[in-house]
């Protein structure tokens, strides 16, 4: 016998009868791609950041229009420290809760603000005094449900306006010295407003 002719070892018993079979294919495998899931992750905190901060710069234009016209705004800020630390100035200051808004014997103010103010969706005050204020204008603070006080003194406002206030439940005091509002519209706005003192 030859030494040299071996018949391989690893041939099944199909090889041996002739018919030859095909290797089985191999599973492909996906390569990872880590910077796919970091792109998307950063999309997802983008757009989460942008909604929560985006509120926040509306409010701070509006801010910036009041103070310009003469007007005064007070706020307490939002947030945790750090972030407040971490950002500009500018950004820091616009994160905040705008509580109170002054406009008190300024004539450059007007319904067209009250339309701007009324994205403060949790301020506690509002003096108008001796504004350009009328009816027309507190139609915007319907939506003012945190609203405790309120000065109109020497405004236009009359009981028409007033009766736009029948649903700001919280406020505690209202100053109407001035006005064009009748004793009946008085009348009218407390049955609304039992728990509001009316300084008329």
């Amino acid at each position: 016998m030859n030494d040299g002719l071996r018949l391989p070892l690893s041939l099944k018993p199909d090889t041996l009868n002739g018919v030859m079979t095909d290797p089985q294919p191999q599973p492909h495998r996906r390569k990872h791609r880590p910077w796919l899931f970091v792109a998307a992750a950063f999309l997802v905190l983008l757009s989460v950041g942008l909604s929560f901060l985006l509120p926040y710069y509306q409010q701070w234009k509006v801010v910036q229009k009041i103070e310009a016209d003469g007007g005064q705004v007070m706020s307490t800020s939002v947030g945790p420290d750090w972030l407040h630390d971490w950002l500009p100035e500018e950004w820091s200051n616009a994160l905040s809760q705008i509580t109170w808004v002054g406009a008190r014997e300024n004539r450059l103010f007007g319904d067209e603000h009250l339309l701007r103010v009324c994205i403060f969706d949790e301020i506690l005050a509002l003096n108008l005094d001796r504004t350009q204020v009328s009816d027309a204008g507190l139609q915007h603070l319907r939506g003012l449900s945190d609203l405790e006080y309120l000065w109109l003194e020497g405004t236009r406002v009359t009981d028409a306006g007033l009766k736009h206030l029948e649903g700001s439940s919280k406020l505690k005091g209202i100053w109407l010295e001035g006005t064009q509002v009748t004793p009946k519209g008085v009348k009218q706005l407390q049955e609304a407003l039992p728990k509001c003192k009316i300084h008329d």
